[in-house]
C-alpha cells in the first residue's frame, strides 16, 4: 500500500491493489470527499509520494483537535496461521496522516522515526496505544468473527459486513472510525468490493492474544491457535472490577477461538468469559474491599436480560459456570446472579447454570479436581458439541450449538484454567470422534497456549488496574483507591486515567469526539439516479420453485424418488423448476456420546440422489447444503439461473437442552435472487403427543434466534418457505381418526389439526401460510407399507410434516400446489412436496453497469473533475450534494463544460524574438482586416 499527496488542494490517494482510495477535506467540520476508481482512472502526477516505506493496511478516519486524520498500518508481525495461508499479523506501528494540515508532514521523511519522537503529535496517545503489541488484524479474514461463523470457504470474500453484527461490532475496536467506510463500502458494486477488500482499504482491529503452534496430531502436520478477544462496548471502563452497564455488557469480556488443523479436518471451538454480570460496586473499608449489589433486582433484571439475550441469539444455549469465589461477599454476588437466572422464562431451555467450587490453587495442582471438573461438564460439551469441516470435500460435519459462559468476580487466571480444562474435553472427544491418536506434544503446545493466553490477557487487563486489590483483603491496605460509594470508574490514577482516556478516543466515546462523515459524490448521484431509469434495466420473472420434506427414518433409500419429485399434474418437463429446495428429517441415527459426526456418507448419499434425479429433468448446480444433526437441506438451482443469485449464506438453531438435542432444531438458507430475498428453512419440532408448548417454544427459539449476517431474521426476506417434520398431532381419537381417513373426511381432522390451531390462535407461525391439506395424514407407517402404526403403541396417524410460507408485504409467492408421495412407503413417514411461483425483479446487471458508467462521466464533467473530483479546485459541501455548477472563478467558468480551462492560449509563433518584433503598423482594432504581418525583421 503506497500513500501520495497533493499539496494544493490538499488530498490523499491511497494506492493498492491497482486501485486508488482519495480523500479530500469539505470545509472546516469533520467531513470529506471520498472517491474510488481503478488505478488508471486517476492521474498521480501531481501527487508526491508520502514515504517510501511500505504501508499494510488503512484503518479508518478520525477527528482529532478539529482536524481528520487517517489511520495506517505501517508495522506488523505475522504471529499466527489458523489454516495454512490465512495470516494473523500483531500490529507493531500506526502512521496517522493529517488531511487538512501539512504540520507533521516532516515525520514522514525521517528514516527509523517512531511515534515517540514526536510526543506533541496530536494523535500519539492514539499511536501508542495501537502499538503496544495488543492489536491484531489479518489481511483476508475479519477476526472479530468467530471461525464457525466464517466457515471453511475463507477465501469467498472477507466478510466486513460483520460490522452490521451487534455481536461482532462488540470485539471490533477501531469500529468508530471505519464505521462511514464500511457503509461507503456498502453502495460499491459487486467488482469494486472485491478489488476495495483485496487492497486492504479497510481493516478491522480486534485486541486480545493470539498465538499458534506446529504440533502433532496422529500422524499429520497440524496448527493449533488461539484467539482471545476482549470486548469493547461496554460503557465506562472495559477492563476491572465492574459489572453490567445499561446495555447488558459487562467487564473484562473475551470471547476465545481454539482452532485445530490438520489436512482431514479443521476443528474449532469457542467459550466465553467475563465478569459476573450484574450491577456491583466496591466499598472500601478499613481491612477490607466489600462488594455490594448496586440494585435490587427488579432493577437488575432489564440489563441482566439483555446481556443473555443477546447471548441465546447468537449461539443458542448458554451453559453459565458460575466460578466466584466462597470468600467474603462473593457468594451473596453468586445468589443474586443464581436467582435471576432461574426466574429467566429460558431457563432450563437455553440458560443452564453450574457452580464451581473449585478454587484456583486446586484447578492448577490437584490431579483430582480437574477429573472431577471435566465429569461434572461431561454431557454439556458433548450436548454444545464442536465445529468441524471435512477439508477436502468443504463440507461442514458438526457445529458447535452452545457456549460455556464462565463467570467470576474479576480474576483472569481462574477462568483461564476452567476453560483449558473445557477446551481439552473437547479436543479429547473430537480425537475419539474421527479416529485421530493423541499426541503428548499437542497436549504439551496447548496447554503452552492457554498459559501465554493467561498471561497477555493479564497484561492488557492490568495495565488499566487502577481499582484491583493487591492483596487478597484489599481495603486501605490494598491498592484500591476509589473512595466509598464511588460507582464503575471512580477517581482513579492519573495513569489509569489517561490510558482509558485514549481508549475513550480511539471508541468514539468522548464528549467532544465527532465522527468523521464521507461524502461520495459520484455514487450518491448515480445510486439516485438508477433508480429513476429502473424500469429500463429491470423486468419481472416468474420463478418456479419446488420445496419438498421428507423424514426419512435414518434409511438409505436406493430407489425410486420422481413421484414425490415431479409429481403428475403438478410437474411441467417443458418448463423444469427454477430452484428446488429439500429438506430431510432423521437423514442418521444420533449417536450419544459424540461432539460431531463426522461421516458425510448420509449426506452425500442424498446429494448424489437429488443430484442424479433432477439430472434427468435439466441441468442442476447444488448451490447449498447444510445439516444440523439429523436435519439436512439441500439447495439445487438450475444452471442458466445461478448467474442471477447472490449472497448466499447457511445458519441453524438447536432448539432446547438435554439429551441428544441436535435431532431436534433447524437449518435454514438465505440467499438474493436477483433483488428478492428467499429463505428455505427446515425444522424438526418436540415430538410427543401432548408436547405443544414444547413445540411452540421450539417455534420460537427458531424464529428469534436464527439471524444471518446483519442480524438478517427469517421473516426480514420477500419469500419464505418453512418445511420439516413439525410433530404436531390430531387431537381425536385413534378409532375417529383412522375411520375418516377411510372416508377421506379430512376437513374434519383438519379441525383438530393442532398446527392448524395454534395458527388460528396467533401463537405459532403466525402470517405463515398453509395451503388446503388434501392429503391423508403422513405419519405413522409400518416401515415398508401402507398401514398406519399397528406397533403396540399405536399412535394417532397425523400430519406431521407440513410446508409453510410467508409473504413479504409486497405478495410475491403463489403456492400452486400441496400434496404427498403415498407410493413411496420405506420409511415411517410421507414425503410432502410444495410449488410456487415467485414474481421477482430481474436486474439485467450489463444495461445496468453500462448506464452506471455513463452516470458516472456525466457526474464527473458536471462537477468538473477531469481526473479525479478529489483534486478539482473548486469542490465545496453545495456543489457536491446539489447538483449544481460550481461557482465561476478565475480558473474556471461553469459555461465553459467539461471542467476545461478559462486561460487563455495563443499558438506558438515561429518568429525569432532576437531578430523580429511586432508590427507597429498593425491597426488597433483586431477585428479588421489587414495585410500587414504580426512581425517585421529587426
Amino acid at each position: 500500500m503506497r500513500v501520495f499527496l497533493n499539496e494544493r488542494p490538499r488530498s490523499l490517494a491511497i494506492l493498492s491493489n491497482n486501485c486508488v482510495l482519495s480523500f479530500r477535506g469539505i470545509g472546516s467540520e469533520a467531513k470529506c470527499a471520498v472517491e474510488f476508481v481503478a488505478g488508471s482512472a486517476i492521474d498521480l502526477s501531481n501527487y508526491v509520494e508520502l514515504t517510501r516505506r511500505e504501508w499494510y493496511g488503512f484503518c479508518g478516519l478520525i477527528s482529532v483537535k478539529d482536524l481528520t486524520y487517517l489511520a495506517f498500518i505501517s508495522g506488523r508481525k505475522e504471529v499466527g496461521s489458523f489454516v495454512p495461508g490465512q495470516i494473523i499479523y500483531n500490529v507493531v506501528s500506526t502512521e496517522f496522516v493529517c488531511l487538512n494540515s501539512d504540520a507533521y508532514d516532516h515525520m514522514f521523511e525521517i528514516d527509523g522515526a517512531t511515534f515517540e519522537d514526536f510526543p506533541d503529535f496530536p494523535c500519539y496517545s492514539l499511536r501508542r496505544l495501537l502499538s503496544a503489541g495488543s492489536f491484531y488484524y489479518s489481511e483476508n479474514y475479519d477476526l472479530s468473527v468467530a471461525f464457525q461463523d466464517r466457515g471453511p470457504h475463507l477465501n469467498e470474500q472477507r466478510m466486513l459486513d460483520a460490522l452490521d453484527d451487534d455481536h461482532y461490532r462488540n470485539f471490533t475496536w477501531n469500529q468508530f472510525l471505519v464505521s462511514e467506510l464500511v457503509e461507503f463500502r456498502s453502495h460499491l458494486g459487486r467488482s469494486e468490493t472485491k478489488s476495495f477488500d483485496e487492497g486492504a482499504f479497510l481493516v478491522t482491529m480486534m485486541r486480545g492474544n493470539v498465538q499458534t503452534a506446529n504440533t502433532i496430531v496422529d500422524k499429520y502436520e497440524a496448527l493449533i491457535t488461539i484467539i482471545s478477544r476482549y470486548a469493547c462496548s461496554r460503557n465506562g471502563s472495559v477492563f476491572g472490577p465492574f459489572g453490567l452497564d445499561n446495555d447488558g455488557n459487562t467487564a473484562n469480556f473475551v470471547e476465545t477461538d481454539i482452532i485445530l488443523y490438520t489436512e482431514p479436518y479443521t476443528y474449532a471451538y469457542t467459550l466465553l468469559r467475563g465478569n459476573t454480570p450484574l450491577f456491583w460496586k466496591l466499598e472500601n473499608q478499613l481491612m477490607s474491599t466489600k462488594i455490594e449489589s448496586e440494585r435490587s433486582i427488579d432493577a437488575t433484571k432489564h440489563g441482566f436480560d439483555r446481556h443473555f439475550e443477546s447471548l441465546t441469539q447468537h449461539f443458542g444455549s448458554v451453559f453459565v459456570l458460575d466460578a466466584s469465589s466462597k470468600k467474603g461477599n462473593q457468594p451473596e454476588l453468586s445468589r443474586i446472579y443464581e436467582k435471576l437466572l432461574k426466574s429467566s422464562e429460558n431457563f432450563g431451555i437455553q440458560l443452564d447454570y453450574t457452580k464451581l467450587d473449585f478454587s484456583t490453587h486446586s484447578l492448577k495442582h490437584s490431579h483430582n479436581t480437574p477429573f472431577h471438573l471435566r465429569r461434572l461438564l461431561e454431557s454439556q460439551v458433548l450436548e454444545i458439541g464442536a465445529f468441524c469441516c471435512a477439508n477436502k470435500e468443504s463440507v461442514i460435519l458438526g457445529k458447535q450449538s452452545g457456549i460455556f459462559l464462565v463467570n467470576n468476580f474479576d480474576s483472569v487466571e481462574k477462568t483461564n484454567v476452567i476453560q483449558s480444562l473445557i477446551s481439552k474435553e473437547a479436543i479429547n472427544f473430537f480425537l475419539k470422534d474421527v479416529g485421530f491418536s493423541e499426541t503428548a506434544d499437542l497436549w504439551s503446545k496447548h496447554d503452552l497456549l492457554w498459559e501465554q493466553n493467561n498471561y497477555v490477557l493479564s497484561k492488557i487487563r492490568h495495565s488499566y488496574n487502577a481499582t484491583a486489590p493487591k492483596s487478597k483483603t484489599g481495603g486501605l491496605m490494598g491498592a484500591v483507591v476509589t473512595g466509598v460509594g464511588k460507582k464503575y470508574i471512580g477517581t482513579v490514577v492519573s495513569d489509569h486515567s489517561a490510558k482509558q482516556h485514549t481508549v475513550d478516543k480511539l471508541l468514539g466515546r468522548l464528549k467532544s469526539q465527532v465522527l468523521v462523515t464521507l461524502h461520495d459524490p459520484i455514487h450518491d448521484f448515480v445510486t439516485e439516479e438508477l433508480a429513476k431509469l429502473s424500469k429500463d434495466f429491470i423486468s419481472p420473472k416468474e420463478v418456479s420453485v419446488f420445496a419438498g420434506t421428507f423424514n426419512v427414518n435414518g434409511v438409505l433409500y436406493e430407489g425410486n424418488l420422481n413421484s414425490w419429485l415431479f409429481p403428475q399434474d403438478v410437474f411441467d418437463p417443458e418448463h423444469p423448476y427454477d430452484i428446488v429446495c429439500v429438506a430431510f428429517e432423521e437423514v442418521v441415527e444420533l449417536t450419544p456420546n459424540k461432539i460431531v459426526n463426522v461421516d458425510p456418507t448420509t449426506r452425500l448419499h442424498w446429494e448424489k440422489k437429488l443430484r442424479a434425479a433432477l439430472s434427468d429433468v435439466g441441468k442442476y448446480v447444488l448451490l447449498w447444503g447444510g445439516q444440523l444433526g439429523g436435519i439436512l437441506i439441500l439447495l439445487f438451482v438450475k444452471d442458466d439461473e445461478v448467474d442471477k443469485i447472490k449472497l448466499v449464506e447457511g445458519s441453524e438453531k438447536k432448539t432446547g437442552l438435554g439429551g441428544v438435542s441436535a435431532n431436534k432444531g433447524a437449518v435454514a438458507v438465505s440467499f438474493a435472487y436477483s433483488e428478492t430475498k428467499f429463505c428455505f428453512v427446515a425444522s424438526h419440532l418436540a415430538a410427543g403427543l401432548n408436547n405443544v408448548v414444547e413445540r411452540h417454544h421450539d417455534y420460537k427459539t427458531i424464529s428469534t434466534g436464527l439471524r444471518f449476517s446483519r442480524g438478517k431474521r427469517i421473516k426480514d426476506h420477500d419469500a419464505v418457505i418453512w418445511m420439516g417434520d413439525f410433530n404436531y398431532r390430531i387431537m381425536l381419537p385413534n378409532e375417529e381418526v383412522r375411520e375418516r381417513i377411510k372416508e377421506g373426511d379430512y376437513p374434519t381432522l383438519f379441525e383438530y389439526d393442532q398446527l392448524n390451531m395454534q395458527m388460528a390462535a396467533g401463537e405459532s407461525f403466525p402470517y405463515f401460510d398453509e395451503m388446503e391439506i388434501t392429503f391423508p395424514p403422513t405419519y405413522k407407517f409400518d416401515n415398508g407399507t401402507s398401514t398406519y402404526d399397528s406397533s403396540e403403541k399405536q399412535r394417532i396417524p397425523a400430519w406431521t410434516d407440513r410446508v409453510l410460507s410467508f409473504n413479504s408485504f409486497k405478495r410475491i409467492m403463489k403456492q400452486t400446489s400441496y400434496s404427498s408421495a403415498q407410493d413411496i412407503v420405506f420409511s415411517d413417514h410421507r414425503p410432502v412436496f410444495a410449488t410456487f411461483t415467485v414474481t421477482t425483479n430481474l436486474v439485467k446487471e450489463d444495461i445496468k453497469s453500462q448506464l452506471s458508467k455513463q452516470l458516472y462521466e456525466q457526474r464527473k464533467a458536471e462537477i468538473g473533475g477531469e481526473n479525479s473530483v478529489i483534486t478539482s479546485a473548486y469542490i465545496n459541501e453545495k456543489t457536491l450534494t446539489e447538483s449544481l455548477p460550481p461557482p465561476s472563478s478565475d480558473r474556471s467558468k461553469w459555461w465553459i463544460e467539461g471542467g476545461k480551462p478559462v486561460k487563455i492560449t495563443f499558438p506558438e509563433s515561429e518568429a525569432d524574438i532576437t531578430t523580429h518584433r511586432i508590427n507597429p503598423l498593425l491597426i488597433p482594432n483586431p477585428f479588421v482586416g489587414t495585410d500587414e504581418p504580426d512581425f517585421v525583421r529587426l
